[in-house]
């Protein structure tokens, strides 16, 4: 995570253009920049590119994964808990509505 400020009247599309010309890599993750990258307004979907920003705005940017690629993910995950191989034998990745986390 980090904090930048933007002018006044900036919008959504603004900050986009600036994280894609800031460097090529996505540095807190490593994630390419040119993937699709799916903005959140104050923890809400944004849908419109043009709205404006404000003062203390939180804007997330993360990456658009499809959703086969959550279960192929799943699956080996799971084919690798089955083996044994799973750092931690009570470690399940849960994925439930689109969102993807660790539970124990």
């Amino acid at each position: 995570m980090f904090v930048q400020e933007f002018p006044t009247n900036s919008t959504v599309m603004d900050l986009l253009e600036r994280a894609r010309r800031t460097s090529s890599r996505w540095s807190p993750y490593g994630f390419p920049v040119k993937e699709a990258l799916r903005p959140r307004l104050n923890h809400q979907p944004v849908y419109n590119m043009t709205c404006k920003l404000k003062m203390g705005d939180v804007m997330e940017l993360t990456p658009a994964i499809l959703d086969k690629s959550l279960f192929g993910y799943k699956e080996q995950i799971q084919c690798m808990y089955e083996r044994g191989s799973a750092p931690v034998s009570s470690t399940v990745l849960a994925i439930s509505g689109g969102t993807v986390g660790w539970r124990s």
